[in-house]
């Protein structure tokens, strides 16, 4: 018999909650998609660096969303099958398709912000230096912070792989339960919360400079 335990209910998984957020996530996916559709078909755009960047960041938006609509929908048919709250590895929590995309789109998402904010400094302080760079200023920024985040899964996914294989992670397991290391988890949170203050940050000074 599996293993499972005696909680058999949490707010996030309340159906009124996973309704909004599968439709949130649905909804964000399709509009994010129009963005990355129209920069991929535009010849034009696909060959202007700072398109590719804002791009990638709506290409990372649509796999945070869809990360959102996947997680819900199957959180929905774990609980319709009541097998939400078995116990299972950290390690196959790791692997849950939901958790995968997370892993991979949530701390894109807040680098992607600062990249673009970095992007548009660049811009509007060296402008003669800024305007002489090619498409590949914009994939190289971005292929160095593929290659960073791919970094974070392999430490991820290590520390995990090598943990013991205890069943105490519920089937309905957020990502931070799919990592065995709390310092990693509080990392991403960290990650999460100064990224987008950077951002804010060089965006003071952006202004600043549009308007002298």
């Amino acid at each position: 018999m599996a293993n499972t335990t005696s909680v058999q209910w949490v707010p996030d998984l309340e159906p009124v909650a996973l309704a909004v957020n599968v439709t949130q996530g649905f909804a964000m996916v399709v509009l994010n998609a129009a963005t990355v559709a129209v920069i991929l078909f535009q010849r034009t755009l696909r060959q202007q660096k700072d398109y590719i960047i804002i791009g990638r960041l709506a290409f990372t938006e649509v796999m945070v969303e869809l990360g959102l609509f996947v997680s819900e929908i199957m959180r929905s048919i774990l609980l319709y099958n009541g097998t939400a709250f078995v116990l299972i590895t950290k390690w196959q929590c790791f692997w849950a398709l939901w958790n995968i995309i997370f892993n991979w789109a949530t701390p894109f998402a807040s680098y992607m912000l600062l990249l673009v904010n970095i992007d548009r400094l660049y811009a509007v302080y060296w402008p003669l230096s800024y305007f002489t760079q090619t498409a590949s200023y914009g994939w190289k920024m971005l292929s160095v912070l593929t290659v960073f985040i791919a970094a974070h899964m392999l430490l991820a996914g290590t520390i995990t792989y090598y943990a013991k294989r205890i069943p105490v992670s519920l089937s309905y397991c957020f990502t931070a339960h799919g990592v065995d290391a709390d310092w990693y988890n509080e990392y991403i949170q960290i990650v999460r919360l100064v990224a987008p203050l950077l951002s804010a940050v060089l965006y003071f000074f952006i202004a600043r400079r549009i308007r002298q």
